[in-house]
């Protein structure tokens, strides 16, 4: 089964409010725990994914006030890094400041053909919180990371697929559609192999603690039966041709 999020504030452009972040996070908490879950997607209503967080609330924060409200954002990026499971964000139009830190740091990011992204922080002496200063380095760079946050600008989806931070791009109007049919081909392979691979993909091991994670968790996945019944199936196949 596919679980979805829609950031419901089209009026705002779903800007993200703490009240929005704890409803993500129980979210996810409900989704990894739910064994008839196996991908996650989020994404946003109307006109935008997000445009970020929202101003009003951080308006007159001091610095103890915004330090309270930062685990909230971190530890969204931690339950998608940390998530068993898929998660993919299916960036609908708008994807600027934690747009783009939810986007970098789900697995996978499918776009719409109108979506724009960008980070819109420097200039007013923010950096960012969640978990982007991780994520997209991985993703794309350190030296393109720097060059988006200081530019500011405001990119296509062709670009965002060009630099590696966009899997894919779809019409608009197909958008949900496309994730849906992706997500649900991808909730048909045994959840052991997904899991193992974000373990690894993620794990900041060294070079041979790396070859040995990978030997323990590949060796796992042959003790497993659904594992097992699909190889078995697929040599079936081939003997048959």
């Amino acid at each position: 089964m596919v679980s979805w999020a829609t950031m419901n504030r089209p009026e705002v452009l779903n800007a993200v409010d703490g009240d929005r972040l704890d409803r993500l996070l129980a979210w996810i908490s409900a989704a990894v725990d739910d064994d008839e879950v196996a991908v996650l997607c989020l994404t946003g209503a109307g006109r935008a994914f997000t445009a970020g967080g929202d101003i009003k609330e951080m308006d007159g924060l001091d610095e103890a006030g915004f330090a309270a409200n930062t685990p909230r954002y971190q530890a969204m990026a931690r339950a998608c890094r940390n998530a068993p499971k898929p998660v993919i964000a299916a960036i609908n139009g708008v994807c600027l400041g934690a747009g783009m830190e939810f986007a970098a740091m789900s697995d996978l990011r499918i776009a719409a053909q109108s979506a724009r992204l960008g980070l819109p922080d420097a200039s007013l002496g923010f950096s960012v919180s969640g978990g982007l200063s991780w994520f997209l380095p991985h993703q794309i760079g350190l030296a393109r990371t720097m060059e988006l946050y200081l530019s500011e600008r405001i990119f296509p989806t062709e670009e965002a697929s060009a630099m590696g931070f966009v899997a894919e791009i779809v019409p608009d109007d197909d958008l949900q559609e496309h994730v849906q049919a992706f997500a649900e081909r991808i909730a048909e392979f045994p959840p052991l192999g997904a899991a193992n691979m974000k373990t690894l993909l993620y794990g900041d091991l060294g070079f041979d603690a790396q070859l040995d994670a990978e030997k323990t968790l590949e060796s796992r996945c042959f003790a497993d039966d659904e594992v097992k019944r699909r190889l078995s199936a697929f040599l079936e196949s081939r003997r048959k041709r």
